[in-house]
């Protein structure tokens, strides 16, 4: 087979089109008024999860809920299910993440759902099945984990990291 420039070209296209799809996924537990998935782990209420998540990566509103970030809950319901959580994880990792994306799993009952120890992987960068997963604690408002001295920047420097390794070295 011939290789043309044009087909170089259009295969570094591909490639650089595919890395700029690479998403970090931000996996929270459940919410049980959740209608639609694009609003899981929201910003607003100021008080939720998903603000207090937003302020601690030091993010803007706007680049929140943009690329490369894409916000999950695992559960829809009023209670949590270890045996649900663990299916929608599955299915999570079945149907919507690919390989390269990155996973930020919030919290132990996640982290549990995915198959981590919570304190084993605690802001421990660990890579499986072709994914960057990362364990924060859960951005509750009533989450001791928060009050250990100097958390809030090393997780907000460790999701940092994370971004630059998988968009090149492009942050904010």
């Amino acid at each position: 087979m011939i290789v043309s420039g044009d087909m170089i070209e259009a295969a570094a296209d591909l490639s650089t089109e595919t890395a700029r799809r690479v998403r970090i996924f931000l996996i929270g537990e459940l919410n049980p008024f959740r209608s639609d998935p694009y609003y899981d782990l929201w910003y607003e209420p100021r008080t939720s999860s998903g603000n207090r998540l937003r302020l601690i990566l030091g993010l803007t509103d706007d680049e929140y809920i943009a690329p490369p970030f894409v916000r999950r809950n695992l559960l829809a319901r009023r209670a949590w299910s270890l045996p649900a959580a663990r299916e929608a994880a599955r299915e999570l990792l079945g149907s919507e993440v690919n390989q390269g994306d990155a996973l930020v799993l919030c919290g132990g009952k996640v982290s549990a759902a995915f198959g981590f120890d919570f304190a084993t992987h605690l802001l421990v960068p660990t890579a499986t099945g072709g994914r960057a997963v990362l364990v924060i604690p859960h951005p509750s408002g009533l989450n001791r984990q928060w009050h250990v001295a100097g958390m809030k920047e090393r997780v907000r420097t460790a999701v940092t990291a994370l971004r630059a390794s998988i968009d090149g070295g492009a942050t904010r």
